[in-house]
């Protein structure tokens, strides 16, 4: 349980680089328990301070249902999950499961990882989600299921990486409804230059912006910090620059019948 020092058990995914790594920094010198998820141990040689690392591939279902199981049967209580791992990529890739690589990643892991946590979510006395999402979603109108379901071009960063991340936030929304005790929040950490935003699924165009433009990663980090540990319970859904923003995309039943299709057989039945 946590602790009554006020320590809180904390897993991260994607916390060895960039806004995940300062944000595993800050939780790690507030005396947390903190636990990352990387797909492999030596991502995580040089983070000091963590309790444990868990091993998985997210873009491999069966991986996630094996680090869930791992961290439910070791940890028994999460208090805080910041499902922060994703992917920004340069071409259209496949996972194993044959799913588009950002609907994959982005959207189907962190979605049947924070599921899968139930049991250890419902065991803490304030239990919190945060997702890192991205900018705009809130004016978005609607969710483009073809983008990700069976895109027949690739567009950088406007294509299945947007609509992943707005998949992701309606569907823990949805989520969220149904999980009262359980807070759940997508937050924008805003534009950030990580080695993400300087990689090649950055549009070139926007690459002398993110020079003199975007924040340092410590940012962002504060950001998700802030979602996670607010007394305002307002701080869920979407959440941009502190603030809960009002989205124009709803999930509709068969929106969410043809998203969560793409889980492989032994997907939770009660979250449907």
């Amino acid at each position: 349980m946590t602790s009554s020092s006020g320590a809180k058990n904390i897993i991260v995914s994607g916390g060895h680089s960039g806004i995940g790594l300062e944000l595993t920094k800050r939780l790690v010198g507030d005396g947390h328990r903190v636990g990352l998820i990387v797909r492999s141990r030596d991502r995580a040689n040089g983070v000091d301070g963590v309790s444990d690392v868990f091993v998985a591939d997210l873009a491999d279902q069966a991986q996630v249902r094996s680090v869930a199981n791992d961290i439910v049967t070791r940890w028994k209580v999460v208090d805080v999950l910041f499902n922060n791992a994703g992917v920004l990529l340069d071409d259209l890739y496949h996972s194993p499961q044959g799913n588009e690589m950002h609907f994959e990643v982005n959207t189907l892991s962190p979605y049947l990882l924070t599921t899968l946590l139930q049991p250890a979510l419902d065991a803490s006395s304030a239990p919190v989600v945060v997702n890192t999402v991205t900018d705009g979603l809130h004016n978005q109108r609607s969710l483009k299921l073809d983008e990700l379901i069976s895109p027949s071009k690739f567009r950088k960063l406007i294509g299945s990486y947007l609509q992943s991340k707005l998949a992701l936030t309606v569907l823990m929304a949805d989520l969220g409804a149904s999980w009262v005790d359980v807070r759940i929040a997508s937050v924008t950490p805003g534009p950030n230059k990580t080695a993400m935003t300087g990689g090649s699924g950055m549009p070139a165009l926007l690459k002398p912006l993110r020079s003199l433009m975007f924040a340092a990663p410590s940012k962002g980090a504060g950001l998700l910090y802030d979602a996670a540990f607010s007394s305002d319970h307002e701080i869920q859904g979407y959440v941009a620059k502190g603030k809960k923003r009002n989205m124009k995309v709803t999930l509709s039943v068969d929106d969410k019948t043809q998203l969560l299709s793409h889980l492989n057989t032994g997907y939770p039945p009660a979250a449907l």
